[in-house]
């Protein structure tokens, strides 16, 4: 598995990620299914917290803060 670059990021109001990677690939992602998986990403369900999140460092993960962040493959390979 090749690691994937997000090169491009849109997080909206309805907890979905948008993202496009470095192969011109773009997925969305239900920042949702993620609560289930680990109760420290329920604190997205704050709309503010949530659109606030940056591509971190070499586009390898979206970052909120100091405690949550999500790598780019997440999204690459559960996203539709």
């Amino acid at each position: 598995m090749a690691f994937k670059k997000i090169k491009l990021l849109k997080l909206t109001k309805d907890l979905e990620i948008v993202a496009t990677f470095d192969d011109d690939v773009t997925k969305t992602f239900d920042a949702r299914l993620l609560f289930e998986k680990n109760p420290a990403f329920k604190q997205l369900e704050n709309v503010d917290l949530f659109t606030s999140g940056k591509i971190g460092p070499n586009g390898h993960a979206i970052v909120w803060n100091d405690e949550l962040d999500l790598a780019a493959e997440s999204i690459y390979y559960d996203g539709k």
